[in-house]
C-alpha cells in the first residue's frame, strides 16, 4: 500500500526528480511545507494539520517561525524560511498578522522587500527556483482582536495578499472573509492574547483548509503532464476515455506481454491490482470499473523495467 501511495504521489504533481524506485520510496508521501508566523506553527495548529494529513494522505512539515511575515522587517521572514528549508512538493504560505504590525502593504508588483507584497513576491520567486513544479498555495491572514488599530488595518493587507496571488496565478484561501470570526464571537476560538487560535479555532477552519488543498491538488493533477515510458506506452492504449463500465485496452500489435496493473483513486487508495495482466497481440482486453465511483483515477502499469501512469475518468 505504501508503494502504491508513492506512485500516486510522485506522478500527481512532480517532475522526474521526484520519481524514485519503489524500494527507495516505500515510506515516501506527498510532502507539504507550511511557512509563515506563529499562527502557522503553534502547537494548536496541529489540530488543523492532522485533518489535512488524515484526509489527504500527505505529510506536513511546519517550517514557519514565530514573528515571521513576508516583509524583511519581520523577524525570521518567510523568504528566509524558504531559503533555509528543504524542497517540498506543495508550499503553503500561511499569512500571519506580523506584517501589519511592522511594515506597509506595498504595490502589487513591488520589489521592495520591506513591504508585505514585495516579500510575498520574493517568496514565490524563491519557491519556483527551488522547485518549478511545486504547487504553491496561500492562506490569507486571519483576524486579530488584540488592538483595534491592527484589526482595522488588516483588510488592506489581506487585499494585498490576494492581489499578489491573482497577479502570479497562485490559488488562495480567503480565510479573512470565510473564517466566520468577528468581535462578537471570537472568544472560544482565540487564546487570551486575542491573536492566536485555540484548538477549537483551528478545528473550526480545518475542514475549509483541507477542501481547498484537496481541490487544488486535483486541479494540478488534472493539468500536469504524466510521463509515459516508451515500451509500456506502446502496448497500453485505453479506448473510450472517459470510461463507463470497462477499461478497454487495444491490442498491442506486438508480442503478448504480461504486466502489473493497478488503479488508484485521488486519495491514493488502491482500487484494483493484478500482477499478471496479459496484453494480447490481436485481442482487446478489459478491466471492469462498473463498481467504482465516478471520478478521476490513475492507471499504473509496470513491467520489471518500466512504469506507465495514465489518467482516466470514470463517468
Amino acid at each position: 500500500m505504501k508503494q502504491v501511495k508513492f506512485i500516486f504521489a510522485a506522478f500527481l504533481l512532480l517532475s522526474t526528480s521526484f520519481i524514485y524506485s519503489c524500494e527507495q520510496a516505500k515510506n515516501s508521501f506527498l510532502k507539504v511545507g507550511v511557512f509563515g508566523g506563529s499562527v502557522s506553527v503553534y502547537t494548536e495548529s496541529e489540530t488543523a494539520k492532522n485533518v489535512w494529513r488524515d484526509s489527504l494522505n500527505i505529510t506536513v512539515e511546519s517550517c514557519g517561525v514565530s514573528g515571521g511575515g513576508f516583509s524583511s522587517l519581520t523577524t525570521n521572514n518567510v523568504p528566509m524560511q524558504i531559503r533555509q528549508a528543504k524542497t517540498f512538493d506543495i508550499y503553503i504560505l500561511w499569512c500571519s498578522t506580523n506584517d501589519v504590525a511592522t511594515s506597509t502593504v506595498g504595490e502589487v508588483n513591488s520589489d521592495d522587500l520591506s513591504t508585505q507584497n514585495g516579500g510575498l513576491r520574493k517568496s514565490i520567486e524563491l519557491i519556483k527556483q527551488k522547485n518549478d513544479k511545486a504547487l504553491i498555495l496561500l492562506f490569507t491572514s486571519l483576524p486579530r482582536f488584540d488592538q483595534d488599530i491592527y484589526y482595522n488595518r488588516m483588510q488592506s493587507f489581506v487585499d494585498g495578499q490576494i492581489a499578489v496571488c491573482q497577479a502570479n496565478q497562485i490559488p488562495y484561501l480567503d480565510q479573512w472573509s470565510l473564517c466566520g470570526f468577528d468581535k462578537n464571537n471570537f472568544t472560544p476560538y482565540y487564546l487570551d492574547d486575542k491573536t492566536h487560535l485555540t484548538n477549537a479555532g483551528y478545528a473550526h477552519i480545518a475542514q475549509m483548509q483541507m477542501e481547498f488543498i484537496r481541490e487544488n491538488i486535483e486541479k494540478y493533477w488534472d493539468t500536469s503532464a504524466i510521463i509515459d515510458t516508451p515500451v509500456v506506452a506502446s502496448c497500453l492504449k485505453i479506448q473510450y476515455n472517459p470510461v463507463t463500465d470497462n477499461l478497454v485496452f487495444e491490442p498491442n500489435g506486438a508480442n503478448t506481454q504480461t504486466i502489473g496493473v493497478q488503479i488508484i483513486d485521488i486519495a491514493g487508495q488502491l482500487i484494483f491490482s493484478m500482477n499478471d495482466f496479459v496484453l494480447q497481440r490481436t485481442v482487446a482486453r478489459t478491466i471492469s470499473v462498473n463498481g467504482i465511483a465516478k471520478g478521476i483515477y490513475l492507471l499504473v502499469a509496470q513491467t520489471e523495467e518500466e512504469r506507465l501512469v495514465k489518467k482516466f475518468m470514470k463517468k
